[in-house]
Formats: structure tokens, C-alpha cells, sequence
């Protein structure tokens, strides 16, 4: 028996390990790979010991996991009994429902992109039998059954986001203005972090003064403005570290430092190892 993959157009696909043994399948994810979609997996039985960005998350029976993309995952270890289903959505689609009902990721989930929770009794049983469903229904021919998977899909995502929203009340509230402040300095964190490290540069763009920037970064995330910074930073180091075969010196340059020792303290500094070393031990 296979693993069941389904695309369904270039917005949706579905999958889930629910017909076979899945030792094999998650074995391939020993290694480091890259998110290119954003995938939502919920978690039926069994238990795993995740890398997701260099964070170690554990799953386990009604979990529920988000994968944004970009952001790099690898298996630790898994349970023999590990079962699971996962809609990969496009980046398109995400920006739409995102868009429709006003949703904001909070900051460290935005950052990480990636988010955990566990679901209640009513959500797990809900989306499974929606699943099962979409899942009869996108093997049919049937026109009708069709057009049903699309509205399927749209609604599952839709109950997913409520469920960070009951977590994360503040994921679709109006904002006040420094959480606004926030968010617009977040967006241009994403834009610029390899290029621009300084707060000066950011409350310029904002018409802000840095000491303000500062204190409003503080104040509503609860870290300084360089955590913002360096996360990302970091992230796209460890991907070109692991992905390619660019030498530190490359990979500091395209970082944005123009000296490798620099990059060198730098990435030891977050990360306790040296670029150097972070290579030798994700290849071994």
C-alpha cells in the first residue's frame, strides 16, 4: 500500500501516511529539507521529535502543526505508530484567507514560521471526518464532488485558523497603534534584514526616532529589536550553511558582512557554533 498524495490544483494538495508503515517516508526527512509551501499537518497517533528551524518540537496525538514556508525541518526521531494527514497549501491561497478574515500571525510564530497546538477532543474529531471526506471526494469524478473539495479545504483551513485565534485572541483583533508600529516594523524586517541590521535605518522608514522604535519593539513583543533582527538572519545562514555549497566566506558576504570573522562571532554568538562547525555536524 502507498502513501497517499493527491494534488488537487495549484493552490491545494492533500496527503497522509493513513494506507502504510511509515518508517521509509519520514526516514527522507533525516536530513534537512525546505519548506517551498506552507504545509498543516495534524497529528492522529503516535508521537515525533522534530527540527523545525533549529528549534526541536515534540508531536504527538492531536497535535497541530503549521509550516510556513521557508522555514527548514529535519525528523529526529519518530514512533512506529505515527500516523497523520496534511494539507500543503499555496502561498497564494494563505495570503487570500489571511487577507479575508484579517488574520495576523504573532510575532514569534511569524518569525519561526512555525506554529504548534494541541487541539481540543471536538476540533480533532471535526477535521477528521472532514478529511475523510475531502479525501473520498478528490478521488471522484464526479463534477460536483469537485467543486465540494475546494469549499472542503477552504473551510478546514478556516476552522485551523480559528484555533489560533482561540489561542492567540489577538490574531484577528484591530491592532492598537504600537502593535501597529510593530507589525510595520516586522514587514520591513523581512524586506531588508540582510541588508540593513541597524535600528537607525528602520525608525527612519517608519518616521519614527530609534528610542521610540526601541521601546515599542519591547514593549509589545517583550524582546529587543535585535532578536528581530538576528532570527531571520540566522535562519537564511543556517539554510545556505546546509543547502548549498557556498564557502563561509560566500555566505558571510551575502549575509551582508563584508568580513568573515564577523559573520564568524556573529553566528557563534546565537548559536554557540562557529558557521564552520554548524556544517560538520548538520552533514555527519
Amino acid at each position: 500500500m502507498a502513501y497517499f498524495r493527491y494534488t488537487i490544483n495549484d493552490d491545494f494538495s492533500i496527503a497522509d501516511n493513513s494506507e502504510r508503515n511509515i518508517t521509509d517516508n519520514w526516514n527522507k526527512l533525516r536530513r534537512m529539507t525546505s519548506a517551498t509551501e506552507m504545509y498543516c499537518v495534524h497529528i492522529l497517533s503516535g508521537s515525533c521529535h522534530l527540527d523545525i528551524n533549529g528549534h526541536e518540537v515534540e508531536l504527538g496525538p492531536k497535535d497541530f502543526l503549521v509550516l510556513m514556508q521557508g522555514c527548514f525541518i529535519r525528523t529526529i526521531d519518530h514512533s512506529e505508530d505515527l500516523r497523520y494527514y496534511c494539507i500543503v497549501v499555496g502561498g497564494n491561497m494563505v495570503q487570500r484567507l489571511f487577507d479575508e478574515v484579517g488574520f495576523n500571525l504573532g510575532p514569534h510564530d511569524r518569525i519561526n514560521k512555525y506554529y504548534k497546538t494541541l487541539c481540543s477532543e471536538e476540533h480533532h474529531i471535526a477535521q477528521q471526518g472532514f478529511y475523510r471526506s475531502l479525501k473520498q471526494r478528490a478521488l471522484s469524478a464526479n463534477a460536483f464532488d469537485q467543486s465540494m473539495v475546494q469549499r472542503i479545504l477552504e473551510m478546514m483551513l478556516l476552522r485551523d485558523m480559528e484555533l489560533y485565534w482561540v489561542n492567540n485572541p489577538k490574531a484577528l483583533l484591530v491592532p492598537t497603534r504600537k502593535e501597529q508600529v510593530f507589525y510595520d516594523f516586522m514587514k520591513l524586517v523581512e524586506k531588508h534584514f540582510l541588508d540593513e541590521r541597524k535600528l537607525v535605518f528602520y525608525a527612519e522608514e517608519l518616521d519614527l526616532t530609534p528610542k521610540y522604535l526601541s521601546a515599542v519593539i519591547k514593549e509589545v513583543s517583550g524582546c529587543h529589536f535585535t532578536y528581530w533582527i538576528d532570527e531571520p538572519l540566522i535562519t537564511e545562514a543556517k539554510k545556505m550553511l546546509y543547502f548549498t555549497n557556498k564557502s563561509i566566506k560566500e555566505v558571510s558576504q551575502e549575509q551582508g558582512f563584508v568580513d568573515q570573522s564577523k559573520f564568524g562571532r556573529f553566528f557563534k554568538n546565537v548559536t554557540g557554533m562557529s558557521p564552520r562547525l554548524f556544517r560538520m555536524i548538520e552533514e555527519e
